[in-house]
């Protein structure tokens, strides 16, 4: 495992983009509030102000659960939480930087820092997803032998089946493919994984993808439906 595979440099890693994001956020919101030409009087205050917002903004991230959660499966929920976080820690600076007497950056300057910290942190987030669910899996990364993976069901518990997959480093799986009773759904990629064909062409995806292990994913299939389904798989 790499260092930034670590969870310590993972959580490194982080922290560094999350700081710079912020310092990046910090100096275009005075770009922008002056129209690029910043007396140097605010530069002064830009260099002084910095290190307690970047300390409050990682401060309050840290202090949320969801928002400390693997970048690689950020969700809905996720960027709420973001939000949340990003405004608080606003209302964190401006609170302590009138109680501490320090200098003051204008409100414009903070207003559009916290538009842009919070538009950083989401599109950070979504890259690191789209990279992640697009990766090559290579079988040099994972202990073992990589076991080729079918899914039958492209419905929301199987959406979950392959996000389980990916999230795991060290999973010696490979979401191949999802089949699916539903036509409409044939050749629509979920989660960065294509739907091959309906749960008939089950034998013959099979053999033609080098499917190494089926997963079902249908909550509702009662224990008739999966009997056929084993039985169309042997």
């Amino acid at each position: 495992m790499t260092f930034f595979g670590s969870r310590f440099g993972s959580l490194l890693c982080k922290v560094l983009l999350e700081a710079g994001a912020v310092a990046l956020s910090f100096y275009l919101a005075f770009l922008f509030r002056f129209d690029f030409d910043v007396p140097v009087g605010q530069i002064d205050t830009y260099v002084s102000v910095l290190p307690l917002l970047i300390g409050i903004r990682l401060a309050a991230a840290a202090s949320m659960t969801r928002y400390r959660l693997r970048w690689r499966s950020t969700s809905l929920p996720d960027f709420i939480s973001v939000s949340r976080v990003v405004l608080v820690g606003t209302v964190i600076f401006v609170t302590l930087v009138w109680l501490l007497h320090i200098p003051r950056p204008p409100r414009g300057v903070v207003l559009l820092e916290t538009f842009l910290t919070l538009n950083f942190m989401m599109i950070m987030r979504i890259a690191m997803r789209v990279v992640w669910n697009h990766r090559p899996a290579f079988g040099h990364n994972r202990p073992g032998p990589v076991k080729r993976v079918l899914v039958v069901g492209a419905g929301f518990a199987g959406e979950r089946i392959v996000r389980e997959i990916r999230a795991e480093n060290n999973a010696n799986l490979q979401a191949v493919g999802y089949v699916d009773d539903d036509a409409g759904k044939i050749r629509k990629l979920i989660q960065g994984v294509p739907v091959l064909g309906t749960t008939d062409e089950i034998p013959k995806i099979v053999e033609r993808h080098n499917i190494d292990q089926i997963l079902i994913a249908i909550p509702s299939l009662g224990g008739t439906g999966i009997s056929d389904i084993v039985r169309r798989c042997s």
